[in-house]
C-alpha cells in the first residue's frame, strides 16, 4: 500500500518524501540516542569533577583535624569529665561562645544521662566544634537533625541527642 502510493508520485515528490524521511530518521537519532549519550557524559563529568573536588578539600583537611585532635585529645578538661552530658553541653556551648544560646539543654534517656539538644539558629561551623569535643569527652551524638537557616548565611537549626558511649 505504501509502495503503491510512493511509485503513484512524481519524481519530485519522491525525493522530496525521500529527504523528508531521511530528515526525520536523523532526528530521531539525534533525540533518542545522540543527545542524551552526551547530556549524560556531561553530567557525569560535572559529577567527577564535584567529587574530586571534595576529595580534595577532604584531603587537605585531614592533617588540619588531625593536629587539632592531638591538641585536644591530650588537653581534655578534668572538671568537664566528671559533668553528666547536658551540664558538659552546657558547658561546651558557653566556651564556645555560641550565639544565640541554645533553646534548649535537658537530660534524656531511662538513665538521664543523655541530653537533648534544640538551637533554633546557631552558627555551623561553632556547631561542629562544639560536636566534636562532645564527643571527644566520651559522648555519642545519637539523632540529629540539621536544617539550614535561609535568614543567616552559615546558620542552621539543629536539634540533637547526646548519649554515653
Amino acid at each position: 500500500m505504501m509502495k503503491e502510493w510512493y511509485l503513484q508520485q512524481t519524481p519530485r515528490d519522491r525525493i522530496i518524501v525521500i529527504v523528508v524521511g531521511i530528515l526525520v530518521l536523523l532526528a530521531l537519532l539525534y533525540a533518542l540516542v545522540w543527545h542524551p549519550l552526551t547530556s549524560g557524559t556531561e553530567t557525569a563529568k560535572r559529577n567527577i569533577a564535584t567529587k574530586q573536588e571534595n576529595l580534595t578539600f577532604i584531603q587537605q583537611a585531614i592533617p588540619v583535624l588531625e593536629g587539632q585532635s592531638a591538641v585536644t585529645g591530650s588537653g581534655l578538661d578534668p572538671e568537664l569529665q566528671k559533668l553528666e552530658a547536658f551540664q558538659l553541653v552546657n558547658a561546651l556551648v558557653n566556651r564556645q561562645q555560641l550565639q544565640p544560646p541554645p533553646d534548649r539543654i535537658e537530660p534524656a534517656g531511662s538513665d538521664r544521662k543523655g541530653a537533648r539538644v534544640q538551637f533554633s539558629a546557631v552558627p555551623f561551623d561553632q556547631l561542629v566544634k562544639v560536636l566534636a569535643e562532645i564527643e571527644l569527652y566520651g559522648y555519642d551524638i545519637t539523632t540529629m537533625t540539621i536544617t539550614r537557616q535561609t535568614k543567616a548565611p552559615g546558620a542552621v537549626s539543629a536539634r540533637f541527642n547526646v548519649e554515653p558511649i
